[in-house]
């Protein structure tokens, strides 16, 4: 069982920013998967890994310098691009849809950061986390979003988005049970 950091690099503009989770203060970071890998990532082992999603341009763009600044933090794991193709069409987002799924495997334990990723994406990776859930066992540890808009002079608040995760597990379980009448779940 492997532990997995997802994530998405986008192509906006990156501004150097320190970042709050729960009462630990970030140093200050250009890319927010730095700030989540350094307190989050911290004793993930050879066999977990950091995998990130990128478009042709975002790799063009950022991903040698959000590399370069994950490894200087001397973790143990692997850092992995996954290329994706831009959806344009429906046909793209199925293919999205595969290749996301495909990078989770059976038994993994994950964490998602959905900074930066396009505002569709969230929701198809909760189907995809939920459907992966059920298909290779996996298990969710963590949904955050780093709030960059939202910043104080002090720092952005980074929001654990797991209860949102939470609720729709809550109406599966209670799927079951008004269904069939299993209330384990519940």
């Amino acid at each position: 069982m492997a532990r997995k950091f997802i994530s998405f690099l986008g192509t906006g503009n990156y501004q150097p920013c320190k970042y709050r989770l729960n009462d630990a203060l970030s140093s200050e970071v250009t890319f927010i998967q730095e700030a989540l890998a350094d307190k989050l990532c911290r004793d993930y082992s050879a066999e977990d890994s950091i995998c990130i999603f990128v478009t042709k341009e975002a790799k063009k763009k950022y991903w040698q310098a959000l590399y370069n600044q994950l490894s200087g933090l001397n973790l143990s794991c692997k850092i992995i691009p996954t290329d994706i193709a831009d959806s344009k069409t429906q046909a793209d987002i199925w293919n999205l849809f595969q290749t996301l799924y495909d990078a989770i495997d059976e038994g993994d334990s994950i964490i998602f950061d959905l900074t930066h990723s396009f505002r569709y994406l969230p929701m198809l990776f909760f189907s995809i986390l939920n459907y992966a859930q059920y298909l290779k066992h996996i298990s969710v540890e963590g949904i955050y979003y780093g709030a960059y808009e939202a910043r104080t002079d002090a720092a952005a608040p980074v929001f654990d988005m797991l209860d949102a995760y939470t609720v729709m597990q809550w109406a599966n379980a209670a799927d079951a049970f008004t269904s069939y009448g299993i209330a384990d779940k519940l």
